[in-house]
């Protein structure tokens, strides 16, 4: 009797774990995806870019895929793989499809050809970056992805359009630059996209990649401590509460050079933040004030034929162009009753927004930063370029900047 109540339960754990691994998504652990993909699309010819960067970086570029299997599913929770659900990236090839969802063979020369250009953009802008044997080639993604467009649901968020050229959701969200996950990179090559703003999707390409680097390596922490030694301390805090902390609660005190309670960007610069806007919920503005300078008897000094002038009384009632002094104030426009201005969250947040002024800032602004934000500076950009990344190819005022 003791061995078929044994037997019976044997028998109802069995059924009950047939039952579970039916719900369940099934492994895949005995496919290769990348292999299977691969050599479905070579059925097309030879593609020697595709097959030079699976050789050199072991980097699979697809462009003939399954949304489920080659992106959406990650080996993560079901709630992680859910939030791409609403996520469009369409094959190519259904550019060419007939009515019936056939691609005909007289259309897969086009395919093909357009195919090509989605491949020489991928070379030309990504990969001709990449220094073949470096530290960074070992950590490039597994899989590429290229698509006809990209689209996605504009309130979601986790589509990043922090950089300066990051697409905004409420905006454009049918035309996305780009996107990664866990699983892989998706690159938008739709032709007609690419001739209206190519150097929108170069430049916010770039930085998406760099930052899909960054999470798949985890990479923010081989970042030398010095970079953000001054910013540290105020991580995921209220800006005002670092201000008052400085200057006092009285607006009046705060400084002669921003009144009115507006806080100056050298100080905010001096915590080792910089203003790339993308990163935060306030803006970056710069105030204006004007004078007028009186000579030592206190009357208005004559404006020349090329200064900025307004129109003063002198001394005896007439009307005259007085000299006119402009002054511009940078500074953040934050606001003292709100807690939700915050510095940046945390060291990957600030590695990110660094690695976008060392992308996309002129030899000038990168040289107004104060000392200490231009030293952090050039160890993010010196980092990347010693991880092999050509930096200086992609934003050449880099050159005079770190030779300095």
């Amino acid at each position: 009797m003791k061995k078929l109540i044994i037997y019976t339960a044997l028998i109802g754990l069995l059924v009950s774990a047939c039952e579970e691994e039916d719900s369940l998504t099934p492994s895949l652990l005995d496919e290769n995806r990348v292999e299977v993909m691969m050599d479905q699309q070579s059925e097309y010819g030879s593609q020697p870019l595709i097959e030079e960067w699976y050789e050199t970086y072991n980097t699979a570029v697809l462009f003939e895929y399954q949304d489920t299997l080659d992106f959406i599913y990650q080996a993560s929770s079901q709630s992680a793989n859910n939030v791409w659900l609403d996520l469009s990236f369409p094959q190519i090839s259904t550019l060419f499809l007939d009515e019936e969802g056939n691609l005909p063979s007289e259309n897969i020369e086009a395919y093909m050809d357009y195919v090509e250009k989605g491949l020489v953009f991928l070379d030309t802008t990504i990969f001709d970056y990449i220094t073949p044997g470096s530290t960074i080639a070992g950590m490039m993604p597994h899989k590429m992805l290229i698509s006809a467009s990209l689209s996605g649901d504009a309130s979601s968020s986790h589509y990043w359009t922090e950089g300066d050229y990051g697409v905004p959701g409420y905006k454009d969200a049918n035309n996305f630059h780009s996107v990664f996950n866990t699983q892989a990179m998706v690159f938008n090559v739709n032709q007609d996209n690419l001739e209206l703003g190519a150097d929108n999707y170069i430049k916010d390409n770039f930085y998406l990649f760099l930052c899909k680097l960054y999470v798949q390596n985890d990479l923010y922490e081989e970042f030398n401590d010095e970079i953000y030694k001054y910013s540290e301390p105020y991580f995921n805090t209220p800006i005002m509460d670092a201000y008052i902390d400085d200057y006092g609660e009285d607006q009046e005190d705060w400084t002669e050079l921003t009144p009115n309670g507006k806080v100056p960007l050298s100080w905010f610069l001096s915590k080792g933040f910089v203003d790339a806007e993308g990163f935060y919920n306030f803006s970056f503005k710069t105030y204006t004030e004007s004078t007028y300078p009186v000579d030592e008897n206190g009357d208005y000094i004559l404006a020349g034929p090329d200064d900025a002038y307004g129109w003063k009384r002198d001394a005896d009632g007439n009307w005259i162009k007085a000299l006119k002094v402009v002054y511009y104030h940078d500074y953040i426009n934050v606001d003292i009753n709100d807690n939700d201005d915050l510095f940046l969250e945390d060291k990957a947040e600030f590695i990110r927004s660094y690695t976008n002024q060392v992308l996309y800032r002129t030899y000038d602004e990168l040289s107004a930063y104060p000392d200490n934000v231009q030293t952090s500076l050039k160890l993010t950009a010196n980092t990347l370029i010693d991880w092999g990344i050509d930096l200086v190819s992609f934003n050449p005022e880099l050159e005079q900047f770190l030779n300095e």
